[in-house]
């Protein structure tokens, strides 16, 4: 299973572990927006380990709140700043407080693999 490095930042919530999966829980610090958005700024910053990608997955209990998420997927690789996630959110139903379980980053691992373009340039591709 993949290790996951991170660091917190002041008042962000220590990442829980998912059994049965290279996957952690990530929490909200902070909850940022309008009465049609909302971004939730998650308390760590993450290191992808070499030779993995990471995927920040909005939790099942999304079905619970009026929270669509503005993309349905975030792709992470290497080192980053503080993880969000932001939503569309109905201003009639309920959403996430700070504190509660936002989102999920899973880690798999992949390989580069270089390839050969019809030009003739070399081009670097992702594989599983």
């Amino acid at each position: 299973m993949a290790k996951l490095v991170y660091d917190i930042v002041e008042n962000g919530i220590e990442p829980k572990p998912i059994k049965g999966i290279p996957g952690w829980d990530l929490f909200a610090r902070v909850r940022q927006g309008s009465h049609t958005g909302v971004t939730y700024k998650l308390g760590v910053k993450v290191d992808v380990p070499k030779g993995y990608i990471g995927f920040l997955i909005p939790k099942a209990s999304i079905k619970n709140t009026s929270l669509t998420a503005k993309n349905s997927m975030s792709i992470i690789n290497g080192v980053t700043d503080e993880l969000s996630f932001s939503f569309s959110h109905d201003p009639i139903g309920g959403m996430y407080n700070v504190g509660d379980a936002v989102c999920q980053l899973v880690l798999m691992p992949v390989e580069m693999d270089a390839v050969i373009e019809k030009d003739g340039q070399t081009k670097k591709k992702w594989r599983k």
